[in-house]
């Protein structure tokens, strides 16, 4: 196990990292909304990236379109007010009309998706995916390979793994169980673990702290049993898969909260046969969201974090792949003004050519959406 040794020494004094991201920039506050999850997609067609929120307390899904392309954003259009319990959102072109539409889902009630009228950002009414899945998080991909994009969900209080066929037009069949003994769902994931051109699909299993991956047997989603990568003692709260050591197969990274961890596991074969953890950051507060970007523009994927608690601070910080394979630095602050980070993620918000970091954050003194500008390059 590669281990790097982080000091809360040589943390408070990773202070390069705010000379390498701008000031934050606020896209929306809404006091006592518990801003949770927030996807970037260009939802009115116009070429830049705009953001698509979900808060829980709020009940609301909203986007916020990129006026300009350079950041400057509106206020927000509500697709929906009374998602009771909302729990994720993200786009994909669900009915094939080349434009991106948006999926929804409620830790309590439905899946439901909401079509992009004109391409411009005009959605209708919801319609439904699923009344029974209870789900925490969803991904949209073909599972099936008849190149529509499927949904998959994982919950949280049903401690199912499933997925949803899609007709090409936004009708959706009945659940497709991929596995009814994932206590407690935190997040799921697709990609092509073992490299046979389909998508398998991964999963954060809380209440047994296992990081998971399920194959996709015949490319049809018919799926394995479920593959355990490895065994967190203090629980798994998000997961993201990419090829961090510059190999050409899908390694898996992975968050803890309690286990105030950043890992990543490598993917030794590219046939979904894992290495033990390789640490990147330990005992250093409780980890949310974890991601991977090429931040610096060097042709490598380097990861991202949110955390929520360090020693009483908050903070969004950064981790150089130093080497291309997978040897990281110790953490680039890229903001400690945040409270309760929850979600975070990288995007060109600017057109400039290099990736921007934007977050939602919740808590009583600090609920927002807000981005922060890539200065490395």
């Amino acid at each position: 196990m590669k281990i790097v040794l982080i000091l809360l020494t040589s943390f408070l004094c990773s202070y390069a990292g705010f000379s390498q991201f701008g000031p934050q920039q606020i896209i929306s506050e809404i006091p006592s909304s518990l801003s949770f999850r927030v996807f970037s997609a260009d939802l009115d067609g116009d070429g830049d990236k705009d953001i698509l929120t979900a808060s829980v307390a709020a009940q609301t899904v909203a986007w916020y379109e990129n006026l300009d392309g350079l950041g400057s954003f509106s206020t927000g259009h509500v697709l929906i007010s009374n998602l009771l319990d909302v729990r994720d959102a993200i786009a994909a072109d669900i009915d094939n009309d080349g434009d991106l539409d948006v999926i929804a889902t409620s830790g309590t009630q439905n899946i439901i998706w909401f079509k992009n009228v004109d391409g411009m950002g005009t959605f209708g009414a919801q319609q439904l995916i699923s009344t029974e899945a209870n789900a925490t998080s969803i991904f949209a991909a073909d599972v099936d390979g008849n190149g529509t994009m499927d949904i998959i969900s994982g919950s949280f209080t049903n401690n199912t793994v499933a997925w949803y066929a899609n007709d090409g037009l936004g009708n959706f069949g009945v659940p497709q169980i991929i596995s009814t003994n994932a206590m407690s769902v935190n997040q799921v994931y697709a990609a092509d673990i073992n490299g046979d051109g389909d998508m398998d699909v991964i999963a954060a299993i809380a209440g047994t702290g296992a990081v998971a991956w399920y194959e996709n047997l015949d490319g049809l989603g018919n799926f394995s049993a479920e593959n355990v990568i490895r065994i967190l003692a203090g629980g798994v709260t998000s997961i993201f898969a990419a090829d961090l050591d510059g190999d050409g197969d899908i390694d898996v990274l992975s968050a803890s909260q309690a286990g105030e961890e950043i890992a990543w596991y490598e993917n030794l074969d590219g046939l979904g046969n894992f290495s033990s953890e390789n640490i990147i950051i330990v005992g250093m507060g409780s980890m949310n969201r974890v991601y991977a970007a090429d931040l610096d523009n060097d042709g490598d994927m380097d990861v991202i974090s949110s955390s929520p608690n360090n020693f009483g601070n908050s903070y969004i910080a950064w981790y150089e792949n130093l080497d291309g394979l997978g040897s990281f630095s110790s953490p680039n602050t890229i903001t400690t003004e945040v409270d309760g980070p929850r979600d975070v993620l990288a995007t060109d918000i600017d057109n400039d050519g290099d990736l921007d970091v934007v977050y939602a954050s919740a808590s009583p003194t600090d609920d927002k959406f807000a981005w922060h500008e890539n200065l490395i390059i």
